[in-house]
């Protein structure tokens, strides 16, 4: 995956799709990867972790985008 670089490895798919989301809604492609047989074992990705991967020239805007903490409601 030469077109791929790794942004981060998260503890669940579902932690990795929120964060895929808030950057493709900045206009950054993602890729998500887990080593859990297609869904079937979800439990593998405690063991593994899931990757987060973005295109090589966006990893530095990646990382602040998900280092910005979110906005506090002021309800």
């Amino acid at each position: 995956m030469p077109d791929w670089t790794l942004l981060a490895t998260l503890d669940s798919r579902m932690e990795a799709r929120i964060a895929a989301g808030l950057l493709q809604e900045y206009g950054i492609e993602t890729l998500v990867n887990a080593d859990d047989c297609a869904g079937l074992h979800p439990h593998f990705d405690r063991v593994h972790g899931v990757d987060l991967l973005v295109r090589p020239q966006d990893l530095d805007e990646a990382r602040a985008l998900l280092a910005t903490p979110p906005l506090e409601d002021e309800g």
